[in-house]
């Protein structure tokens, strides 16, 4: 269980994530990742990532269904549904050592077109946003990181931002809930990680409120 200095590194790093992830509904995993996996092994990091997002996901949820573009965004959440169970068997079977190795490459993979902002718009949204959507999904729950992806296609799809934002958040709260029912049927919820859980979300209520009033 964190405690003492571990504990307050998590305490903060949660705060800052949810704050970031408050405002542009996505970016929890990006931030909590690299700090987190210096105190906590790999699968609890994921775990935790992906159910610290719910509350954050339904607070933005409340503030920007409104501006949801439903019909567009369903694929992508219906494959995102399909993703989940291949991450999480990806998490149960992938050895600790090769999961913090692949959680690095990924993010440091992620930061090359966000640095340089490539822009690959694609011709087939009917095919792509499915295919983007399940390959999120997968890298999200298997290793805490992915939404950037999915961020980036609908950026270079030319979406608005007001759409991304709320289509993120539909995407991935529907993506975290499917997660976080399938880690409780794999019975990777153990106590240590409910401890963590509880211990860290008031940070994440903070952190969400927080960025309500700079939004």
């Amino acid at each position: 269980m964190l405690s003492g200095g571990a504990l307050a590194l998590a305490l903060v790093v949660v705060l800052a994530g949810s704050m970031v992830m408050g405002l542009v509904s996505f970016g929890l995993g990006m931030v909590l990742s690299p700090p987190l996996l210096l105190i906590m092994e790999p699968q609890s990091v994921v775990v935790t990532i992906n159910s610290l997002t719910i509350p954050i996901l339904a607070i933005v949820l409340l503030r920007t269904w409104r501006l949801l573009p439903f019909r567009d965004v369903l694929p992508m959440a219906l494959a995102g549904v399909a993703g989940v169970p291949v991450g999480v068997l990806i998490l149960d079977s992938v050895s600790p050592g090769a999961l913090r190795i692949a959680i690095a490459v990924l993010i440091l993979l992620l930061l090359v077109p966000i640095t340089l902002k490539l822009e690959r718009p694609f011709t087939q949204p009917r095919l792509t946003t499915p295919f983007f959507g399940f390959l999120g999904a997968l890298l999200v729950t298997g290793m805490g990181v992915g939404t950037p992806l999915v961020v980036l296609y609908l950026v270079n799809q030319k979406w608005g931002a007001s759409d991304i934002r709320a289509s993120i958040a539909f995407y991935s709260f529907v993506v975290a809930i499917t997660a976080a029912a399938l880690y409780a049927v794999m019975g990777f919820y153990t106590e240590e990680r409910v401890d963590t859980l509880l211990k860290l979300t008031p940070m994440v209520v903070l952190g969400v409120v927080s960025a309500s009033f700079m939004a």
